[in-house]
């Protein structure tokens, strides 16, 4: 699946009209999947037997799934053939973190996980960044932790701090979700990876999310890295910088 998807994104790189041609894929995908999701909101109105209900639940469910992985590999290839937007500039950061709660808080109520953003006194109310590609980032990192949590909790420390007399940005993700063995740490990166095959069937997914997520750290001229022990959780921690002009 590697191979083959990295055949697409070099063919359309390599294609003029590459920008016209991922939206129109973008359009003619999600059009039709989109007007199917209504048409299941509009049936669950209806006054449905208990099996109904459960079909047009079935129903939403798979459409829910479908959609994420489009926007997944949309998002891949829109990143590996740069036409991606990555206008800079001076950003609120508590609307980046308002939108990350409302993005992520939703899952974890429905698994009854615990889920705080904790900001230090110390932050600037701006930073310099892309604030759609931060909060794609962020939402990545956070899902994925929320995913693979079961029980206990998902919080995200932010911090300031200096790097070479750079100000950073630093969001530590803690999770105490199911951890990753020391030998496959550096794998989960990679696209279309799972730690093991029984991650894949019990959790789903094709091994995008982290991958895009460190792409758009890079893009954001940030980095991720990862601490985690098995069956005790992990903390991934993304730094960008947060300098001002």
């Amino acid at each position: 699946m590697n191979q083959n998807f990295t055949k697409l994104a070099r063919r359309i790189k390599s294609d003029i009209g590459c920008g016209q041609l991922i939206n129109n894929l973008n359009h003619e995908i999600r059009t039709p999947l989109s007007s199917i999701m209504g048409f299941i909101d509009l049936l669950a109105e209806d006054n449905l037997t208990a099996q109904q209900c459960e079909y047009t639940e079935i129903i939403r469910y798979s459409a829910d799934n479908l959609m994420a992985l489009i926007d997944e590999i949309l998002t891949f290839i829109m990143i590996e053939t740069h036409t991606i937007d990555l206008e800079i500039k001076n950003e609120p950061l508590a609307e980046i973190l308002d939108d990350i709660d409302s993005t992520c808080q939703p899952l974890a109520q429905k698994k009854n996980i615990e889920f705080r953003i904790i900001p230090s006194d110390s932050l600037p109310s701006q930073i310099h960044t892309n604030a759609e590609q931060l909060q794609q980032c962020l939402a990545k990192l956070t899902l994925n932790a929320l995913k693979f949590t079961q029980n206990g909790y998902v919080k995200i420390y932010i911090n300031s701090e200096e790097k070479q007399n750079l100000r950073q940005i630093r969001f530590d993700i803690e999770d105490t979700g199911i951890g990753i063995h020391p030998d496959k740490q550096k794998e989960i990166f990679r696209p279309f990876i799972q730690v093991d095959s029984s991650t894949t069937r019990i959790f789903g997914g094709i091994g995008l999310s982290l991958t895009i997520a460190q792409k758009l750290a890079n893009l954001l001229d940030g980095d991720i890295s990862l601490k985690s022990k098995p069956d005790i959780g992990s903390t991934f921690t993304l730094r960008i910088p947060a300098h001002q002009p």
